[in-house]
């Protein structure tokens, strides 16, 4: 295969179409409208940075991989000229990622921080015990991390934790999230955060169903409104095989209209193979709604793919988990992260993950690194 890659489909509107003109993901003429003018909005943005920002021309693919441990779910901060990765940390042996026996001894789960993506320095986690799927947002200085963790219960349960930090270094011990919503009996995962009109907004996969709910106040340990699911157009759950689902959630504003990043399944991939990695693609959502009220961040339309690059070392996974970084006061650019592996066997059949990026000035076309625009 060629260094650039190649798409996964020829043409932007054939996959947007591919990806959209399923039952209730009709793509219409508004679809079309809110892209043009999104793609317009972004390329206004300035593309020359008048400090050092990144040295695009000189990265690789992937940019963080470790042949001991399996990453993925990453989410990546850039503060102070330096890039600090977050993400879900899993060995070989271990049975949920951040689990297991991985606080022994050369088998910590870590973050860590680049200032060139050449020289990592490894950071603690929250507790040092594992933080998986971790999603932040920052307020007023503080920076804010959502994540799951094994809960106490039997089966596969697992709760949702949240913890702070004002240097993305040092961390306040991990606290549990909305347990009077956040029923820890179940498998809650994937925590998406978010902060409008003066409230927290969190999102989760509870089991294989999309649930939202609002604080009532300012804090996050406050009281919560009571979760509602996801309902039309896109229906998420309670189906893992079915490409009405989806996970790993992120919600970011994008010029004052709240969009979603969300994993979810590709048509034309058999979901049936390899069914942890082979179809996972990353989407991009556009909310139904000024997200005043609740319901809105119910609905979310305009579902679209995020038309990635195929390269020689993800060609298990693709691009699954991916998390969207708008750094266009920086450069110009939104930067897409996300997870890829050459095998799907390894690591109880999740793969290998590593992560990758690529950047855009409209969202519609994506660079591999060292690609100029």
């Amino acid at each position: 295969m060629r260094r650039g890659g190649t798409p996964l489909a020829t043409g932007t509107l054939a996959v947007f179409l591919a990806a959209c003109g399923v039952g209730e993901r009709a793509w219409d003429a508004r679809c079309e409208a809110e892209l043009a003018a999104l793609a317009a909005a972004a390329r206004r943005a300035p593309a020359n940075p008048t400090t050092p920002f990144l040295d695009w021309g000189a990265l690789r693919n992937p940019v963080l991989a470790l042949p001991d441990r399996s990453l993925k779910d990453q989410a990546i901060v850039y503060r102070d000229g330096a890039f600090t990765f977050f993400a879900s940390t899993r060995f070989e042996g271990d049975e949920a990622a951040g689990a297991g026996d991985a606080a022994r001894p050369g088998r910590e789960p870590l973050f860590y921080r680049t200032r060139d993506f050449v020289t990592f320095e490894p950071l603690r986690e929250p507790d040092g015990t594992g933080a998986g799927s971790p999603d932040l947002i920052e307020s007023d200085g503080v920076w804010t991390m959502t994540f799951q963790r094994r809960s106490a219960h039997e089966g596969g349960a697992t709760g949702l934790y949240f913890s702070t930090s004002r240097d993305l270094v040092s961390w306040s011990p991990a606290r549990e999230l909305g347990p009077e919503i956040v029923d820890p009996a179940l498998r809650n995962l994937d925590a998406a955060l978010a902060r409008h009109g003066g409230h927290f907004i969190l999102g989760w996969k509870r089991v294989q169903s999309f649930v939202v709910t609002r604080s009532l106040g300012p804090e996050l340990d406050g009281r919560w409104l009571e979760p509602l699911p996801v309902t039309a157009p896109l229906k998420f759950g309670p189906n893992s095989l079915s490409h009405d689902w989806a996970e790993n959630f992120q919600f970011l504003e994008i010029d004052g209209r709240w969009h979603m990043v969300a994993t979810a399944k590709a048509p034309g991939i058999p979901f049936s193979r390899h069914i942890y990695t082979g179809s996972h693609e990353s989407y991009l959502y556009t909310m139904d709604g000024s997200g005043d009220a609740l319901e809105d961040w119910t609905h979310w339309r305009c579902k679209r793919l995020l038309e990635v690059p195929q390269e020689d070392w993800n060609q298990a996974m693709h691009a699954n988990a991916g998390y969207l970084a708008d750094w266009r006061e920086h450069d110009g650019h939104f930067y897409l992260f996300y997870a890829g592996a050459n095998d799907h066997e390894s690591f109880e059949r999740r793969g290998h993950g590593k992560i990758g990026v690529v950047r855009s000035r409209d969202l519609v076309h994506w660079k591999l690194p060292g690609e100029m625009d």
